[in-house]
């Protein structure tokens, strides 16, 4: 049936998009993580999991998920970082 099969193509669709989508989650403490990874990253550590993450999918945005008690300073790290790692698309949401 045509609809089911277009829903089951749209579900893949999103999940294709997903992929190409790096989730950076900061906590109330400042500690970042990456698509939903439970250890956290070390500052110096950010630029190499983008790359990492970017070559492994090259049309990869960022999403950063910040928590309303992280730093800002913490935020335009993990923003610069990904700028530097060759990423532009960068979007903010809220938690």
């Amino acid at each position: 049936t045509l609809s089911s099969s277009s829903a089951a193509s749209d579900v893949y669709k999103r999940q294709d998009d997903e992929q190409k989508n790096i989730l950076i989650e900061l906590s109330q403490n400042n500690e970042i993580t990456f698509n939903g990874e439970p250890r956290p990253v070390i500052e110096s550590q950010i630029r190499a999991n983008i790359d990492r993450l970017k070559a492994e999918n090259p049309a990869a945005s960022v999403i950063i998920r910040p928590n309303p008690r992280s730093s800002v300073e913490t935020m335009v790290l993990v923003m610069d970082s990904a700028r530097q790692a060759g990423i532009f698309d960068i979007s903010v949401v809220e938690p």
